[in-house]
């Protein structure tokens, strides 16, 4: 798998989708701008770190949730600054651990903690 985050987050957009819940995706970190992109990006409103996945809906006192796709990779100082300043603004902010082995494991990370944030029953994996 040549981009595993991209297919990571890929998997978890479908997910969303099936479930019908409001959310939107950062779509900046997946690619590799020239350093003209990178000057129209920031002049947009594009800021590094930004999380890769919110999903705009409150429960449990959040304003929403925010998800970080990782594929073996620890989050780097942007990442980390990005969840505290949205765990101080009210949000769910999560960074999925660099630990989880295999894509299929990191997916159902991310499902079963979008259901916990969400309340719904926890996803079990199809055997």
């Amino acid at each position: 798998m040549k981009h595993p985050e991209h297919e990571i987050q890929s998997a978890i957009v479908l997910y969303l989708k099936s479930i019908k819940v409001l959310f939107t995706s950062s779509v900046a970190g997946h690619i590799t701008p020239s350093r003209f992109q990178k000057m129209r990006m920031a002049r947009a409103g594009y800021i590094a770190g930004t999380p890769d996945l919110f999903i705009f809906a409150a429960r449990k006192g959040y304003h929403g949730m925010a998800l970080e796709v990782k594929a073996g990779r620890y989050p780097t100082d942007e990442q980390k600054q990005w969840q505290s300043a949205l765990i101080a603004a009210g949000w769910y902010a999560v960074i999925m651990p660099a630990t989880l082995k295999t894509p299929m494991e990191s997916v159902q990370w991310a499902r079963n903690t979008i259901e916990a944030y969400l309340d719904r029953a926890p996803y079990e994996q199809e055997k």
